[in-house]
């Protein structure tokens, strides 16, 4: 981290903090003028009547600048100057002298025991304003210039244009900075310092600091086994003509700031090399959890007409879809695991897994028995009567009897939607979560005789709950049963773009909410 400079506590008008001015003088009159100039530009302003009060008054509230009045009554201004000079909390104070006197032999005393400028009576308001703001910025300056030189952060050197060195701090000769490991002496060249490999390009630097350019540079070195930057500043010194009589050198030491750019550049490092091996292993595992999914040509087969709108949240998906075929029946589920992403994914797996098993190897094929095994063995599976993880599934399972033309349906909080031209009916499910323990459940078989060139639907809940809109609030099932009323008489590929069409600009920028699946089969 940059070390910084000590804080200076008073500056002008516009810094961090206000000002504070005091006036003593024995006429009221005078203190209501100077103080109305004064209060009116923002500065704090308190005043005494006497030298004894102005002198506890500015032990006590210390001050920025003092206006002393030169005659008063038991003590004068002399006298109370010498005071404050002598007072270690006063003795920096700037001491501005109100005078009547214009002879030069006060002006002089005034001077001499420690006044910094005076101001003479009548009191004129620009006058009075530009020798005020003029001491706050000299004292501000001082300060800095100060505070600067106390650092044991900041080394300070200066040199003339013959590269003398004119001064430089305690900290300079207590490391070994951009220079040679030797101390530095007033007057001689700072040139025998520098590297004979560095003097061609420090010269360059400096000559340009002559001509009034501001110069940086950084250079890492290695002191008492210890890695050590600085960050070094040459800017030009101007006397007070304005011209331009030699160089300040600021070393900053930025040891710390370094060393926590390289640990965060490190620990980015190691975040992106995590980052990605985890892309790597969740597109992995997208490939694998997709090729338990039915093959499209399955599905062309099973079902000639249809679509199949799945878009992922993420690399790997909550949601899930499987089929099965025996003889002249078909077999379609849709499901919705609790969560997306990981987690999802791996209860998409079981899920499936246990499907086969209830299916193939088992031979049950009626659709709310499939779900009241499923529910068993989810239950079973995660130990969910023994406190295991309380997660569980939604899902629609539909078995077509082509010789029959029947369709039988159960669903465990997934509907079923049917449509033919403008008629649109939905079969509710049960309101039975698959899985989460408990008792076991019941779900109801639904036979159905669908009407031939109508539509069913069955979708998980990502595409309702998606939010966008104008208003950002949920697409919601009505806006879906008026989209497949629109829809549902057209060809399936038309359909699939309609329904992404519509979700997309409903989204819009709002980010996905969940998995979306949307199933249509046209009888």
């Amino acid at each position: 981290m940059n070390h910084p400079i000590p804080k200076i506590t008073n500056q002008d008008p516009v810094g961090h903090s206000t000002p504070r001015v005091i006036i003593i003088d024995d006429s009221p009159d005078n203190i209501k003028i100077v103080a109305n100039i004064l209060s009116q530009e923002g500065y704090e302003v308190l005043t005494a009547l006497d030298a004894k009060k102005g002198l506890l008054i500015a032990e006590t509230k210390l001050p920025d600048l003092i206006l002393l009045d030169i005659m008063m009554p038991e003590m004068n201004g002399f006298e109370v100057c010498s005071l404050l000079k002598a007072n270690d909390k006063t003795k920096e104070t700037p001491i501005i002298f109100l005078t009547g006197a214009t002879d030069s032999e006060s002006i002089l005393n005034g001077l001499l025991v420690g006044a910094a400028d005076y101001i003479t009576k009548p009191i004129k308001k620009q006058e009075l304003l530009a020798r005020v703001k003029n001491q706050l910025k000299f004292k501000m300056s001082s300060e800095y210039v100060g505070a600067l030189f106390e650092s044991r952060y900041h080394s300070i050197i200066t040199f003339n244009k013959k590269f003398e060195i004119v001064n430089f701090n305690k900290i300079s000769n207590e490391r070994e900075l951009l220079f040679n490991k030797i101390n530095y002496k007033k007057g001689e060249s700072i040139l025998q310092h520098v590297p004979t490999a560095n003097q061609r390009t420090f010269i360059s630097k400096a000559e340009g600091v002559f001509k009034g350019k501001t110069n940086s540079y950084e250079r890492n070195y290695t002191l008492h086994d210890k890695d050590i930057w600085f960050d070094y500043q040459l800017e030009p010194i101007h006397n007070m003509q304005g011209e331009i009589i030699g160089c300040v050198i600021n070393g900053t030491d930025v040891t710390e700031k370094k060393e926590y750019a390289l640990r965060a550049n490190e620990y980015h490092r190691k975040i992106k090399e995590t980052y990605a091996e985890a892309q790597e292993s969740l597109s992995y595992a997208s490939y694998i959890q997709k090729s338990i999914y039915p093959e499209s040509n399955d599905l062309n087969k099973q079902f000639p007409e249809h679509f199949i709108l799945f878009k992922s949240k993420e690399k790997v998906s909550g949601d899930l879809y499987w089929s099965y075929n025996f003889g002249n029946k078909d077999l379609i589920v849709i499901g919705d695991c609790t969560g997306h992403g990981v987690p999802g994914a791996l209860l998409t797996t079981i899920s499936i897994v246990l499907l086969e098993r209830i299916v193939k190897y088992n031979n049950i094929t009626s659709p709310n028995k499939i779900l009241s095994e499923i529910d068993t063995l989810i239950t079973e599976t995660l130990k969910q009567k023994e406190g295991g993880l309380k997660v569980g599934l939604e899902m629609a399972v539909c078995l077509f009897d082509r010789d029959n033309g029947t369709l039988e349906y159960a669903g465990a909080k997934r509907p079923l939607i049917m449509a033919h031209g403008e008629d649109l009916f939905e079969i509710k499910a049960d309101r039975f979560d698959i899985g989460g323990g408990g008792e076991a459940k019941i779900f109801k078989n639904h036979l159905l005789y669908p009407v031939k060139g109508s539509s069913l639907y069955m979708f998980s809940d990502g595409m309702v709950d998606q939010i966008g809109g104008v208003q950002h609030k949920k697409f919601k099932k009505k806006n879906l049963q008026t989209l497949i009323q629109t829809e549902n008489s057209k060809p399936m590929n038309q359909q699939k773009l309609a329904f992404e069409k519509s979700i997309s600009e409903w989204m819009g920028l709002e980010e996905q909410t969940d998995d979306i699946l949307l199933m249509g089969i046209k009888i």
